[in-house]
């Protein structure tokens, strides 16, 4: 009961930081994501619990040598069904390291990252194993890199920050292609480049000099 209520109030946390703004990867300028399914279930490392005749069964995986748990969840007709917990292993067992939601083996819903210390690193929110919605990077608690996208493509917001929490870039998306304003900032979040873009072509802009305030 104790651990349920520790993930309950790990997934909470991490949907209040989700509010506020893997390992599967993101990049500027990227094509489509490819659908991203699970790892095939070792049965032959895996203890399975079968809850019930409808086929849901909840399934621990074992390493082979040291005998601690490296991931648990549910599966439905021997597919990844529902939240699965990935654990970091040696020193660190039973530290949560991922969270992720399935539904038939794709990636679906929320996915978390998280350090060995329990602070949140990622969030991904994916939709039939593709990143729809935010993509976005933690380094002690603080984003370095919120992105927006729609079925596997940036389509919104590509937003970049310093260590110190400040805003690094801004761009605008469009199915994938810079479309609108890309804006570049020094630690002091003053506008150092700015440029115009529409469908991927750059149609103005460049350097400012000197640097203004931030734009509003």
């Amino acid at each position: 009961m104790k651990n349920i209520l520790k993930l309950m109030a790990i997934c909470i946390f991490g949907l209040m930081m989700a509010c506020g703004g893997s390992s599967d990867g993101a990049q500027a300028g990227a094509g489509k994501t490819e659908g991203i399914k699970s790892k095939p279930i070792d049965f032959a490392t895996a203890v399975v619990t079968d809850y019930s005749a409808s086929g849901l069964k909840h399934v621990k995986n074992f390493d082979p040598n040291l005998g601690f748990i490296t991931s648990e969840g549910p599966i439905y007709n021997d597919k990844k069904e529902g939240t699965w917990v990935v654990y970091y292993d040696s020193r660190d067992t039973n530290k949560i390291k991922k969270i992720t939601n399935y539904h038939q083996d794709q990636i679906s819903g929320l996915s978390l990252e998280f350090s060995n210390s329990g602070a949140i690193t990622k969030r991904v929110d994916y939709d039939n194993g593709q990143i729809d919605g935010i993509y976005a990077e933690y380094k002690y608690n603080r984003p370095q890199k919120l992105i927006e996208y729609t079925d596997g493509v940036m389509d919104g917001a590509y937003n970049t920050y310093y260590s110190n929490g400040k805003r690094q870039q801004e761009t605008a998306y469009k199915n994938g292609k810079k479309n609108g304003k890309s804006i570049f900032y020094n630690e002091e979040e003053q506008v150092i480049m700015e440029f115009e873009y529409k469908n991927g072509d750059k149609i103005s802009g460049g350097k400012v000099d000197p640097p203004r305030g931030p734009a509003q």
